[in-house]
């Protein structure tokens, strides 16, 4: 049997989605295998979404989203292609993503959760979603995956949004979550695993 190391000793192809790992295989010997970085990376699944790390080939998909005026009204000003391509690399093709892409059953791009540290005790998580997507519940299944998760990374968990963003306040309190002040403008709700 093979064992293989769950981070690689160095990147060896700055701009390509592999790593170069070594192997010790049952017999002592050191060897090179090349592998998919993001297989050791966090997936999850629900009934009808699948979380998974973002690769450079959904920079159209993240861009239609994130252009989108309707989808960003809460957030930040419409995002250019350029602007996208930053994002893009800096939150989520990075060693500590704090995205992560949202399929469909069909593979169909649906949009994005956020999903990292938050402070010491909590994580973080919301979602954005396509406009398509609004008013199937994806939200909450989302919401609840993570949840579920976050029970063996961290002691609570935390949702912010503008204080208009009533959906996601509604999302938030039917979750467990309770509100907890205001900071940065932005209404902060913690829930406690």
């Amino acid at each position: 049997m093979t064992k293989f190391w769950s981070e690689p000793f160095f990147h060896f192809f700055p701009d390509a989605d592999r790593d170069f790992y070594y192997t010790l295989s049952d017999d002592g010997r050191l060897a090179a295998k090349y592998e998919d970085w993001q297989k050791d990376k966090m997936r999850i699944s629900t009934e009808r979404l699948h979380i998974r790390p973002f690769q450079q080939s959904d920079l159209h998909s993240l861009y239609q989203l994130l252009s989108d005026a309707d989808v960003m009204q809460y957030l930040e000003p419409p995002f250019s292609e350029k602007r996208t391509a930053v994002f893009l690399d800096e939150a989520a093709l990075c060693d500590n993503p704090l995205i992560y892409a949202v399929d469909d059953n069909n593979g169909n791009f649906v949009g994005y959760v956020i999903y990292h540290a938050y402070d010491e005790m909590a994580y973080e998580i919301g979602w954005v979603l396509g406009k398509e997507h609004w008013g199937k519940g994806y939200a909450d299944e989302l919401t609840q995956a993570l949840i579920a998760d976050a029970k063996d990374r961290t002691k609570s968990l935390v949702i912010e949004c503008s204080p208009e963003q009533s959906a996601t306040k509604k999302i938030a309190l039917r979750n467990g979550f309770a509100y907890e002040g205001n900071v940065d403008g932005c209404e902060v709700y913690r829930r406690k695993i």
